[in-house]
C-alpha cells in the first residue's frame, strides 16, 4: 500500500488540497463478524463530482488485517496516523511501523485479511 500510494497518483482529487491520502488505523472491533484486533491501512479519495463538484464523491480501498483479541492486543488503544502527500511517506512509513499496534503483530500472522474498495468513510 506504501508504493502503491508512492507510485500511483490518482486524478480527478479534488483541489485545491490533495484530497488522496493514506491513513494507518488499529483497534479492537466487533464490526459483525467477532471481536478482532484489527490493524487497516487504507487510501481514500475525494473526488469531484460530476455536475456538483463541490459536493464531492469518497471513496476507499482498504486492506484489514485481523488478528485474535489477545489481552496484549485488547490493551492497546485505538488509534491512527494520516499521510497527506508523498512528501510525507517516509515519515508516515517509521510511524506506523514505531506504533505499539504494529508492532504486536508484525511477526504474527492474521487470522484473516480483507481487500475491499468502495464509497463512503473509513
Amino acid at each position: 500500500m506504501f508504493d502503491f500510494y508512492k507510485e500511483v497518483r490518482a486524478d480527478g482529487c479534488i483541489a485545491p488540497l490533495d484530497r488522496d491520502i493514506l491513513a494507518f488505523l488499529w483497534g479492537t472491533y466487533d464490526r459483525g463478524e467477532g471481536m478482532y484486533f484489527q490493524l487497516k491501512i487504507a487510501r481514500q479519495f475525494a473526488m469531484e463530482a460530476v455536475g456538483a463538484p463541490e459536493d464531492g464523491i469518497l471513496s476507499m480501498l482498504h486492506l484489514t488485517f485481523y488478528y485474535p483479541p489477545t489481552p496484549v492486543l485488547t490493551a492497546l488503544r485505538h488509534g491512527n496516523r494520516v499521510c497527506s502527500s508523498t512528501e510525507e511517506l517516509g515519515d508516515f512509513i517509521s510511524s506506523v511501523s514505531s506504533t505499539a499496534a504494529y508492532q504486536a503483530v508484525a511477526s504474527v500472522t492474521p487470522h484473516k485479511t480483507k481487500l475491499k474498495y468502495g464509497k463512503g468513510l473509513i
